[in-house]
């Protein structure tokens, strides 16, 4: 049957067959949301016009930006919508995802913007270094190699490099089994292959050996303050020198919503534990 023939009931129903019973977006976002199920529709206009043979793109330069599919993209839309779930695991999950992240690029932006974990190549990349010095725990990491979660396709390979690309992306360089090189978006790994290296960074001292904060309101011991600080506009607004901790009109706290003292951590934590004594 032709695709341009059947009814827009029969279209909606087919498209609706394809999706999944319910979807998580993270961040639990209306932009998110709205994305997410934009990213589906499309994916189904492509999965239904393969499955017929029809050109999509070719009738929608015959009809003046119009597609076939325009008559069920609100409902498909609106059915999408309605298999939305907050998942608050996944949320959790996806938070400790990029933290962890954040933590790997300020050991490889400290390491040069490379940062090998084959090899001892710091801020030179593995394939430019000369020497062979190896480490002996090479971490092994664990990823996704495909778009498509339902299908699998976990695989396992070891961990060379993590370096900075030139558009600022993290990205990692993996070898495999079969001994083929290829790199990949660090945020691609799975949080578990994340959390085991950020523990190798930190035995082999490229990061603290603890996440404790450097100031804190000294109120009620949040590391969720800002203060206000002179920048260099012409350095991409780089830091140049705080304004003043000691004032407390310079200094914000997100837990208490109001201005605070700063105090470092060590000091709030040494005194809590003094007036628990």
């Amino acid at each position: 049957m032709n695709l341009e023939n059947i009814s827009k009931q029969q279209l909606f129903r087919e498209i609706t067959e394809l999706m999944q019973p319910l979807y998580f977006p993270v961040p639990y976002e209306e932009n998110n949301i709205q994305e997410l199920a934009q990213q589906e529709y499309k994916l189904f206009c492509k999965v239904i016009s393969a499955r017929y043979g029809f050109d999509n793109d070719k009738y929608i330069l015959a009809h003046n930006g119009h597609s076939l599919f325009d008559i069920v993209h609100d409902d498909v839309i609106c059915e999408l919508r309605s298999r939305m779930r907050r998942d608050s695991y996944l949320l959790q999950s996806e938070t400790i995802r990029w933290h962890l992240v954040a933590l790997v690029r300020q050991a490889v932006v400290r390491a040069g913007g490379c940062l090998g974990t084959c090899y001892k190549n710091v801020g030179i990349h593995h394939m430019e270094y000369s020497s062979a010095d190896m480490y002996e725990d090479v971490p092994a990491v664990v990823f996704q190699n495909g778009m498509v979660c339902t299908a699998g396709g976990y695989e396992s390979a070891m961990l060379y490099d993590i370096y900075l690309a030139s558009d600022d992306i993290l990205m990692c360089t993996l070898d495999d089994k079969y001994s083929s090189e290829y790199d990949i978006p660090f945020d691609s790994l799975l949080l578990e292959s994340m959390l085991d290296i950020v523990h190798w960074l930190r035995l082999h001292s490229f990061l603290p050996d603890t996440d404790e904060p450097e100031w804190v309101c000294e109120e009620c011991g949040s590391s969720e303050v800002e203060t206000l600080a002179w920048v260099n506009p012409n350095e991409d607004n780089s830091f140049v020198d705080f304004l003043g901790t000691d004032d407390r009109g310079n200094n914000w706290c997100h837990h208490c919503e109001e201005h605070t003292g700063l105090a470092l951590f060590a000091d709030y934590d040494s005194n809590q534990s003094s007036s628990g004594d």
